[in-house]
């Protein structure tokens, strides 16, 4: 799905390629969870570094139309990935709680600089990546959560048998199995 909406921003915003940058608090990095344009690589570096950095630390959109120009911005990851940056539009991905999660970046728009238009789709496409993000992190936790559950009723000694509302029996662990032999 973020690839997906990515890919979209991209063709939707007429740019060159787009990028969306996760935070990653152990590390205290900005990190490439879907960078269009550059195989399989992955974007890293420190969360308050360049345009993108910026836009993260800040919460503000940021909109430059000669990248260059911004002292902000990081010309190292041109010189790697070899792409030429010249317009770049930055827009904070925060949670419905506000956490700041990671910057959308969108490059190069292929008809001059990005308008206040080009903004308000782009923040529309980082709530979109928000929302997807949050519901990953959701199912994940429900599922760490039904996998440490299970881990627990397995351990256990005694028989537990599970019923639902029918009496059909849902769930039984290894001592029932053995103590009814299931």
């Amino acid at each position: 799905l973020l690839e997906r909406i990515v890919s979209v921003t991209t063709e939707i915003l007429s740019a060159e390629r787009s990028t969306l940058f996760l935070y990653d608090a152990a590390s205290h990095e900005l990190w490439s969870r879907v960078a269009e344009g550059i195989g399989s690589g992955e974007i890293r570096f420190p969360a308050d570094q360049g345009l993108a950095g910026a836009c993260f630390t800040s919460g503000e959109t940021i909109n430059i139309p000669d990248a260059y120009s911004d002292l902000r911005f990081n010309r190292e990851v041109d010189r790697k990935t070899g792409f030429k940056t010249r317009t770049i539009l930055c827009m904070p991905v925060v949670s419905r709680k506000g956490e700041k999660m990671g910057v959308m970046q969108v490059l190069n728009r292929r008809k001059g600089p990005f308008s206040h238009q080009d903004e308000r789709l782009l923040q529309a496409f980082a709530a979109q990546a928000s929302i997807a993000l949050e519901n990953a992190r959701l199912f994940e936790e429900v599922l760490n959560a039904r996998n440490f559950n299970e881990s627990i009723l397995q351990s256990l000694t005694n028989a537990v048998v599970t019923l639902d509302l029918g009496m059909h029996i849902t769930k039984v662990n290894e001592a029932a199995r053995r103590l009814f032999s299931f």
